[in-house]
């Protein structure tokens, strides 16, 4: 039995029958002395009572291994300390997430009990704290009981008569309010709840309890009291619940600490902001510098081997070949650090006009045709003789270019490459697919891609590839493909089986 005084056991049961939360009483051993109708039910018993709490929930909850040692150390810890909180979430049979949540429960004439509540929260966390508070109300207002669950709550929470003028009189409160407060109850009674209350604001804050009272509805709010240097000194979270015959309760919870933590790490989150912004202006302003003599270098190479290709000894040519691979190379790395560096900023803009995509499609492929000879790939495009609608010429021929040589990267040697561009005449888009029979995307390599910097490291993959490149380009890619109002994909079984990249874009202005 939980106590043999019936006065006694009956309070305690009205108690439970107001609570609107799971509720469990145990002795230090962890076994069940009490329990309410909502616990008993969350346990899946009809009779909990003198059985194992800690064995009971490893059944229902049997990938959360340390439940065991959670209520063993629950019970433990509350022995010592009777303000000892410890709780842990759990999610329930039906996927529903519950909170289970211990403290000291002291009743007059009654040692070595030790409650748990468990607050079944699969309606959100805003849902659990206004049963809270409703539980809260009820239990003061059903029996004495109430008031020694109270006392046990970690919070410091203070029992106040509201008079005229929203004024907050003490009436009660729990021994962490006395800490607070640095006085004994029989002190704080009668008193002024602000006239303790060293970082608050009297108007503000009584203001708020008159209009909360109109409604009745509890509320919560932040108190931060500063340094003169800026810096937190103390702050408090401060919740307000109502109760019958002009009666309020406060709770205090020192958030001093979370609240410096924070302000840490937003000064951290700004510091890094600056030195992204200046990483960026350099990566800007470099490229910029960088692009100028690169289009002369390739500029002059181009010269070169257009006109002197013939007349150049072997070994003259196979620098000047040399050159312009490399300048070319350069020269779209720059180009992609400048995007990139557009995006950022919020500057790239697209000069949208109405364009054949299959043509463009055609000249990709014809850039693209040394890469494919020298690997010995063989290309399909499967594709309408036209399709004309309006886009940006110059970003779509970059986003074609981009699928096309990663496609050949990533392929092996002698490997196949298909394009496929078809007429969605049901969604009104244009849909083009780059797929390859090359080295496949495994499930976490995905997440990294269209990433900026999501290079995928291909190390350990036992396929001939030219994996050159920054992890740049599907970036870019994705960037240019959504501001025009399109969508971009991946899609790929995993490793050695191939991938198949997919984006569509709107033809909302389609050339009939």
């Amino acid at each position: 039995m939980f106590t043999d005084s019936k006065t006694s056991d009956q309070a305690m049961e009205r108690a439970f029958t107001a609570l609107n939360l799971g509720f469990v009483v145990t002795d230090a051993a962890g076994i069940i002395q009490h329990a309410n109708a909502i616990a008993a039910r969350m346990l899946g018993e009809t009779n909990p009572i003198g059985k194992d709490l800690g064995g009971i929930i490893t059944n229902i909850f049997p990938s959360k291994k340390n439940l065991t040692s959670f209520i063993e150390n629950a019970c433990m810890e509350t022995q010592k300390d009777e303000h000892a909180e410890i709780k842990i979430d759990v999610e329930m049979p039906d996927r529903r997430v519950a909170q289970i949540k211990s403290f000291c429960l002291r009743v007059d004439g009654i040692d070595g009990l030790w409650p748990a509540f468990i607050i079944d929260v699969s309606s959100g966390a805003r849902q659990a704290e206004s049963l809270y508070w409703e539980s809260l109300e009820k239990l003061w207002e059903s029996s004495r009981s109430s008031i020694e669950i109270l006392r046990a709550i970690p919070s410091a929470i203070f029992i106040c008569k509201i008079k005229k003028g929203g004024k907050l009189t003490i009436l009660d409160c729990n021994p962490t309010a006395e800490k607070f407060a640095n006085k004994p109850l029989a002190q704080l009674q009668g008193m002024a709840l602000v006239d303790i209350w060293e970082h608050g604001g009297e108007k503000g804050f009584l203001k708020q309890i008159v209009d909360g009272n109109q409604s009745s509805k509890p509320f919560t709010f932040e108190d931060l009291h500063l340094k003169p240097d800026g810096s937190i000194q103390a702050a408090y979270k401060i919740q307000v619940f109502f109760m019958p015959n002009d009666r309020a309760g406060v709770l205090f919870d020192d958030i001093t600490k979370q609240k410096q933590a924070e302000r840490v790490l937003e000064d951290e989150i700004a510091k890094l902001r600056e030195i992204d912004e200046l990483k960026n202006n350099f990566i800007a302003v470099t490229s910029h510098e960088l692009k100028t003599p690169l289009v002369s270098t390739c500029g002059a190479a181009e010269f070169l081997l257009s006109n002197y290709s013939k007349t150049l000894g072997k070994e003259e040519l196979k620098f000047v070949e040399m050159i312009n691979r490399g300048a070319t190379r350069l020269k779209s790395l720059v180009s992609s650090l400048l995007d990139m560096s557009r995006i950022q900023t919020g500057k790239i803009e697209l000069a949208t006009k109405e364009a054949d995509l299959v043509s463009i499609l055609g000249r990709v492929a014809k850039d693209q045709a040394y890469m494919l000879e020298t690997r010995n790939q063989e290309l399909t495009i499967d594709a309408p003789p036209s399709l004309v609608f309006s886009f940006d010429m110059d970003r779509i021929e970059q986003v074609l270019a981009n699928l096309l040589s990663n496609a050949i990267k990533n392929t092996q040697a002698g490997g196949h490459i298909k394009v496929h561009v078809v007429k969605n005449d049901a969604t009104k888009e244009a849909v083009i697919s780059v797929a390859d029979n090359g080295v496949g995307i495994t499930k976490e390599e995905k997440d990294k891609l269209f990433t900026r910097f999501g290079k995928i490291s291909r190390e350990g993959v036992k396929l001939d590839l030219n994996i050159q490149g920054t992890g740049l380009g599907l970036f870019i890619t994705k960037e240019i493909v959504e501001r025009h109002g399109g969508r971009i994909w991946v899609e790929s079984e995993g490793r050695y089986k191939g991938s198949k990249f997919t984006f569509v874009l709107p033809l909302e202005h389609e050339k009939k």
